[in-house]
């Protein structure tokens, strides 16, 4: 009998919950291995679609809802993997910008959950929540008839689940940075080498202007498969405030995106990098449509202005880039009004250096528990702030930091911020 939606997230939940430290202490293990088997099993979707294939430390999620906006806009139907969701699980699977039906989900993770039952009599690993994710959203992108597939990776590039796709139409990688190095290494060339992965023979390849140890790692690997290897252009911005801002790209003109952080313009002229990439390979992407999707995309969750005044920001960035780049956006629209934050981390993150980035534009700290294992305790992050000469308070839940923060702020700013787990309670 199939599962309904309730039971399909129960059962995602009840699955062994992904751990850096796991895996490092050899309890939890990463390969393609069981992904493949899983798929084989289900009639190999993955070989049926074609593929934009993203990794990259920031930006990833950005980058795919800026590229599916302009794919939708110009009438191919797309659909779009990524994760995590910031409110329910069907976030993570659209065409076209729809989230999954709840009664596909249901039947298509009953089908996923019957073969991965069956590896299990057979003596193979059992997938992960992730690999039946992923397995559940190929199901339902053959289904849909989807003539390009955003497939976002979820940690890395060479052993994660996606990677099992064969070569895509573009392999696309964001700004690379530090995080997760305890699995994919200490050094930014290291981390590059894992995030090339994606890159398979005779590939299309773009990125964003990198550190110069990131772009000597890609160029070598582009060599070896025979891949040809662009590089974005670099935006100017030319207007901006809250509401949005818009920017220049030499030799293409102006666009305007709904989005005050200055990021975005990186993430939205990756897109556009894209967007012309595959038109030269015959998709029907005009400038105009270009133009209408930037300006129609939304995602939640990374600087998002959730109110002008008094100002309440809500960003979900998780590691040392995404606080230092929070930080300067919170300067640039703010000027020197005092930043309340409402924050929360996970243990196994940078959070001291995150927390250096923030600790000079804060006038108070409200510390939260994430939802997860893997979280630090709020009372715990509180303690240290203390010790960095902050003003820091533990409390039991978001709403009532929220709300703590907002009676306190007055003509300040309310920063809620240090991982996508919580922001779905501001």
């Amino acid at each position: 009998m199939s599962m309904d939606y309730g039971q399909a997230v129960e059962y995602l939940k009840s699955l062994p919950v992904f751990s850096p430290a796991a895996v490092t202490a050899g309890e939890q293990t990463i390969n393609l291995d069981s992904i493949r088997i899983l798929l084989k099993r289900l009639g190999s979707p993955e070989k049926k679609l074609k593929y934009i294939h993203v990794a990259g430390t920031n930006g990833k999620g950005s980058f795919c809802a800026f590229l599916g906006q302009i794919l939708t806009e110009s009438g191919v139907r797309t659909g779009c993997f990524t994760s995590p969701a910031l409110r329910c699980f069907t976030e993570c699977i659209r065409v076209n910008g729809r989230e999954i039906e709840k009664a596909d989900t249901g039947r298509l993770m009953s089908a996923v959950k019957e073969e991965a039952d069956g590896m299990r009599l057979d003596g193979y690993r059992f997938p992960s929540e992730f690999e039946q994710m992923l397995a559940l959203a190929l199901l339902y992108f053959t289904e849909q008839k989807c003539a390009l597939v955003i497939l976002e990776t979820g940690l890395g590039g060479t052993c994660d689940a996606t990677n099992v796709i064969p070569a895509p139409e573009l392999a696309v990688i964001t700004a690379i940075s530090f995080d997760h190095m305890q699995l994919l290494g200490g050094t930014l060339a290291a981390i590059a080498a894992q995030k090339a992965g994606i890159i398979k023979e005779n590939t299309t390849v773009l990125s964003v202007p990198q550190e110069p140890e990131v772009m000597q790692v890609f160029t070598k690997v582009c060599e070896k498969k025979s891949s040809h290897l662009y590089v974005a252009r670099s935006p100017v911005q030319t207007e901006g405030n809250l509401e949005g801002q818009t920017f220049c790209i030499k030799g293409l003109g102006s666009f305007w995106i709904p989005f005050a952080a200055d990021y975005q313009m990186e993430n939205a002229s990756l897109a556009i990098e894209a967007a012309l990439l595959l038109k030269k390979n015959g998709y029907p992407l005009e400038m105009q449509s270009i133009r209408q999707g930037l300006s129609d995309t939304c995602w939640q969750g990374r600087f998002e202005i959730r109110r002008t005044e008094p100002p309440l920001v809500v960003d979900g960035g998780h590691n040392v880039q995404g606080a230092r780049a929070l930080a300067g956006n919170l300067r640039r629209l703010f000027g020197g009004r005092k930043i309340y934050f409402v924050t929360g981390v996970f243990a196994d993150k940078q959070y001291r250096e995150m927390m250096a980035e923030l600790l000079p534009l804060a006038a108070k700290f409200f510390t939260v528990t994430p939802p997860s294992g893997r979280a630090l305790d709020g009372g715990k992050l509180a303690e240290y702030l203390r010790t960095q000469g902050a003003w820091a308070e533990p409390v039991r839940s978001v709403p009532l930091a929220v709300s703590m923060a907002e009676k306190e702020a007055e003509s300040g700013v309310v920063c809620v911020c240090g991982s996508l787990s919580f922001l779905a309670e501001v």
